[in-house]
């Protein structure tokens, strides 16, 4: 009876665990938040609006503390750009104005 038990335990475990990985799962555009955000370490922007490019300015922190104007299109964006080692620096990134 204690061996039915626990196991009856450790499935419900087992399931509501497995339920809970498959929430972290990347988000699509419409679960994202809009503006920035951070996903699985990676500075992500969600571009929610009616325009179909904006610009945004990403700020960096640390050493190579800065700003830099970039132009991104509806839907989300990695702002992390793989030839870019800075890009892992991203601390924000905001809309400034419609269009690029």
């Amino acid at each position: 009876m204690r061996i039915a038990r626990s196991l009856t335990v450790f499935a419900f475990a087992v399931t509501a665990f497995s339920g809970s990985a498959v929430a972290l799962a990347s988000p699509s555009a419409e679960q994202a938040p809009c503006g920035f955000f951070v996903e699985n370490n990676y500075a992500k922007y969600n571009h929610c609006g009616a325009a179909d490019r904006i610009t945004i300015r990403v700020r960096w922190y640390g050493g190579l503390g800065g700003t830099a104007d970039r132009c991104v299109g509806k839907g989300v964006t990695n702002l992390e750009r793989q030839d870019s080692v800075g890009d892992r620096f991203i601390s924000n990134a905001y809309y400034l104005r419609d269009g690029c």
